[in-house]
């Protein structure tokens, strides 16, 4: 369960919990209906500070010491919040700490719905978007409190499943998700054949594929993929595909938006590239390019770009001032240039390359490491 605690028990406090894969929620206000609600709970994520700054004992006594290290960590990722000693905070900041020390028994995780909105790139105030984001959970959210609660469950159902991040100091912690992109309702198909190089056949019909690559390695007849409805000409989208008993995304179009939100978590928010040298790059932070490149062929636990000779890559690869990151599209240990192409790697060696794995869990898509980049597939790792 998670807890958008309110500060004083005359305002409302949110929770949620799942029941039957579905978001419950509501409010309460007094201690005893809180504690209530508490005891049928294992688990327990709130949106209210439970630890004070090291060595501060009390809210109540002047003291310089205002941020904990887990405050710090979200500073330096450029995620704002209100210290805890701030005004109304301090109220907050007691009740939370009250109510950790009245169940002691409970598994307690301190979070942020601010840092949760910033990650996942969803606004803060926006409720509408949240209930689309969490649709496979069929929420019915009536207030940002309600909102709050069910971005802090969804932050523990991620990091249930090995998809958070606890930002971790001597004086407390706060859990975080890792970046995930919610890729729509899942219409489960089967492969036929492939049209043209964005129109593939299924046994639900005609469906429209973003990603242009060769993936004749993938796109074999009965291969199980994972469509969702489409508003376009075609009735579905190609998202994914199920390979080697994990779901590969195909939507080449997501791998900007996942490196985007992961450098985002990280504290570093990057600018759409303009032109550079006559060739359009995808990000850009001042000083440097950003091309980034999706990987779904695998050399056993590597991921490899391309599966087929791209001179578009030839030419991002030429220029100076440019970073590359190679976004593998399942759970990979590193990331490396096909080696049919050394050419490609060639044009790589005076450059800053690095890769991301990530995974398929459910409806999302989700980071799960920041992994090296292999300039020679021999390297142990």
């Amino acid at each position: 369960m998670a807890l958008d605690l309110a500060g004083s028990p005359r305002r409302p406090t949110g929770f949620a919990y799942f029941k039957d894969n579905k978001i419950i929620t509501g409010h309460v206000y007094s201690d005893r209906e809180l504690e209530d609600l508490i005891e049928h709970f294992s688990i327990i994520g709130i949106d209210a500070p439970l630890s004070l700054p090291k060595g501060r004992r009390s809210l109540d006594v002047p003291d310089d010491n205002h941020y904990r290290e887990c405050d710090l960590l979200l500073r330096k990722r450029k995620i704002k919040f209100f210290p805890i000693t701030l005004g109304p905070m301090r109220m907050l900041t007691k009740r939370g700490i009250s109510l950790k020390e009245k169940f002691p028994d409970k598994e307690w995780y301190e979070l942020f719905p601010g840092a949760s909105y910033d990650i996942l790139g969803l606004p803060r105030k926006d409720i509408k978007a949240l209930e689309h984001f969490l649709e496979p959970f069929s929420p019915s959210l009536n207030s940002q409190h309600e909102a709050d609660s069910s971005i802090g469950l969804f932050t523990l159902y991620l990091h249930k499943k090995g998809f958070g991040e606890l930002l971790k100091g001597n004086d407390g912690s706060i859990l975080v998700p890792k970046p995930a992109i919610y890729l729509g309702p899942k219409v489960e198909a089967t492969f036929l054949e492939r049209i043209n190089r964005f129109v593939v056949r299924t046994d639900k019909g005609l469906a429209y594929l973003r990603d242009t690559a060769k993936l004749s390695h993938i796109l074999t007849k009965g291969r199980k993929l994972y469509l969702t409805p489409y508003k376009g000409k075609f009735k579905y989208m190609v998202k994914a595909a199920f390979v080697n008993k994990q779901w590969i995304l195909l939507d080449s179009f997501l791998d900007n938006q996942m490196f985007y939100l992961y450098m985002r978590s990280q504290g570093i928010v990057l600018e759409k590239a303009e032109k550079f040298q006559n060739i359009i790059y995808d990000f850009s932070d001042g000083t440097h390019y950003y091309e980034i490149k999706g990987a779904h062929l695998f050399q056993g636990n590597i991921a490899l770009f391309p599966d087929t000779y791209s001179k578009r890559a030839e030419k991002h690869f030429s220029q100076p001032n440019v970073e590359v990151s190679i976004v593998a599209h399942g759970r990979a240990k590193a990331v490396a240039i096909n080696p049919k192409y050394p050419k490609l790697n060639e044009l790589l060696k005076d450059k800053k390359v690095w890769g991301i794995s990530t995974s398929i869990l459910e409806h999302y898509w989700v980071f799960e490491k920041e992994i090296p980049f292999l300039r020679n597939l021999a390297t142990n790792i």
